[in-house]
């Protein structure tokens, strides 16, 4: 004889932001700025100052792009990352201040 049990589990939230983790978009910097990336994510930002070796995370809370929001991504000279934000632009000159 088998016995056969049933699992009820009930739906929570999610503590993410409910969209599948993709990256839309990769910016490289200029001239010799060149080894600096940042990859928009629907998650944040990724950024790599050593030609993608290494990474950094900037979660979209810290830059007020929650939820379905993708700002647009920019590197200046000297490996600034700028993003466009609505409430105006973020510019960091190492990904987090």
């Amino acid at each position: 004889m088998i016995a056969l049990s049933a699992w009820t589990v009930a739906p929570r939230e999610a503590a993410a932001n409910g969209r599948f983790p993709a990256a839309g978009y990769l910016v490289v910097g200029p001239g010799a700025a060149s080894s600096v990336l940042a990859l928009r994510t629907t998650f944040g930002v990724l950024r790599s100052v050593d030609g993608a070796r290494t990474w950094s995370w900037t979660c979209e809370e810290s830059v007020d792009a929650v939820g379905m929001f993708d700002p647009s991504v920019s590197i200046g000279r000297g490996g600034v990352t700028v993003l466009a934000l609505p409430s105006g632009l973020a510019v960091s000159a190492d990904g987090c201040d």
